[in-house]
């Protein structure tokens, strides 16, 4: 039976967000150096926990171990950053995946360019909710347009930091750690990720990566 990912991503004790729009600076995105924790109905699969801060601003997030390592995750966000800087408009973070067979939905950080800056929202979409079925090879197709409203004309939780702060926080001895590591699986055979899917996505840039991230 599908199961929803949303009991499993909020940790007890987890500050809400604010309902309103702020304004940050920093960016950085990336898992806590501490203990895997066992947060579902099943006893056996773990969760990494992770962090986002934009700017003074910082979110726990739990992302289950069942499909993806945490490498692969950290691999999408290299991937999404990758892609904001070569000028894509909107992509998202993949803060916690499991497959359409096997769960309804799963949960995103899309960040939006607007400007120099780019807007970040959290996101849970549902599966059922898109036109076509959900294909982690077309993912950012699937990030919906940014909206600061709902449909009863609520404001969105939206957070705003400059795009340049994505850059520095992509060439930080954390953040760029990820480009090495893609170089090294492409020389590597044996280090090759189990996600095949994600490998063709991201693994054809890693040559260009390092000069698209020191531009000034």
């Amino acid at each position: 039976m599908k199961k929803s990912c949303l009991s499993l991503t909020r940790r007890p004790g987890t500050a809400l967000r604010p309902p309103y729009y702020t304004l940050r600076t920093d960016f950085s995105i990336s898992f806590l150096d501490q203990a895997l924790e066992y947060l579902g109905d099943d006893p056996t699969i773990p969760s990494a926990i992770g962090l986002i801060g934009l700017g003074d601003f910082q979110e726990e997030f739990a992302s289950t171990l069942y499909e993806w390592k945490q490498s692969d995750y950290e691999e999408q966000w290299h991937y999404a950053m990758t892609s904001l800087l070569e000028g894509a408009e909107k992509v998202a973070l993949m803060v916690y995946n499991v497959n359409p067979a096997e769960s309804i939905n799963f949960e995103w950080w899309p960040m939006y360019r607007v400007g120099d800056m780019v807007a970040l929202q959290d996101h849970m979409p549902w599966y059922d909710q898109f036109a076509d079925p959900f294909s982690i090879e077309r993912q950012f197709d699937f990030v919906s347009d940014r909206r600061i409203a709902n449909e009863d004309g609520q404001r969105i939780s939206e957070w705003s930091v400059p795009l340049e702060s994505v850059r520095e926080f992509a060439i930080s001895k954390d953040g760029f750690r990820q480009a090495d590591l893609l170089t090294r699986r492409l020389a590597d055979p044996l280090l090759q990720p189990r996600n095949h899917q994600l490998r063709h996505q991201s693994f054809h840039r890693t040559a260009q990566l390092k000069d698209l991230l020191y531009q000034t």
